[in-house]
């Protein structure tokens, strides 16, 4: 999951050119799943 989060942040601010993609770090998370509750994963 962090991996993704770093990812997609590196694409956003290098290939994209937006400054501060904090947006594309979260929603990959949300996108996997990331929860608070552990035992909430379907």
């Amino acid at each position: 999951m962090t991996a993704c989060a770093v990812g997609a942040y590196a694409f956003a601010e290098y290939v994209l050119g937006h400054s501060g993609p904090l947006f594309a770090a979260t929603s990959s998370l949300i996108s996997l799943g990331f929860s608070r509750d552990p035992g909430c994963a379907a």
